[in-house]
Order: C-alpha cells, then sequence, then structure tokens
C-alpha cells in the first residue's frame, strides 16, 4: 500500500514539475534587475536592509499580451512570494494574479 501512494505521489510530482518547466520563461538579466529595482523603490522603505528579492515563474498568461511572474522575497524576517501580471513591453504592472471570472 505504502508503495503504491509513494509511486502515486512521485507521478504527480513528476508531472506538476515537468509542467511548470514547459510554461516558463527565461527573463533576462536586465528585465530582471529593472522589476527588482522598482519593486525596491516602491516598497522598499518597509523592507529589512537584509532582504533578497528575486523574479521567478515568469511565464505567458492566458490573457494575451500579459505574462505573469513571482517576487520572491528573502530576508532574515523570512520570506514571502508576491504574484504579479505585466505588459509584455514591460511598461505596466500589477500586483495579483489573473481571475477567470467565467470559472466561477
Amino acid at each position: 500500500m505504502r508503495f503504491k501512494f509513494f509511486g502515486l505521489a512521485l507521478l504527480v510530482l513528476s508531472l506538476l514539475i515537468a509542467g511548470n518547466t514547459v510554461h516558463a520563461e527565461e527573463i533576462s538579466a536586465d528585465e530582471s534587475a529593472r522589476l527588482e529595482k522598482f519593486f525596491k523603490s516602491r516598497f522598499g522603505t518597509r523592507l529589512p536592509a537584509d532582504t533578497n528579492i528575486e523574479v521567478v515563474g515568469f511565464e505567458e498568461s492566458s490573457v494575451e499580451g500579459l505574462k505573469t511572474g513571482k517576487f520572491s522575497i528573502k530576508s532574515s524576517s523570512g520570506s514571502q512570494d508576491i504574484d504579479f501580471v505585466i505588459t509584455d513591453d514591460g511598461k505596466l504592472l500589477t500586483l495579483g494574479s489573473l481571475v477567470d471570472t467565467a470559472d466561477a
């Protein structure tokens, strides 16, 4: 029984990892640095001095012209991921994630 559960869990985990890597996009170092600088300039006064911010999970969204990602924030106080949506040209960004209201 334990072997079947372990095998099933391993299969599900493998599929999740494979699914995430298929859709993930590489973000350029310049764009990543620009977004990290934006986040620090906008919210930096509220962050501990040892805070490290990284852009992760950058991928196309279900809406044409938009991409999604996460700011991964780590410090001695803890860590947190914050979702964001950004236009393809990088000019507009909003914190949060897209919600399909048709699924309600």
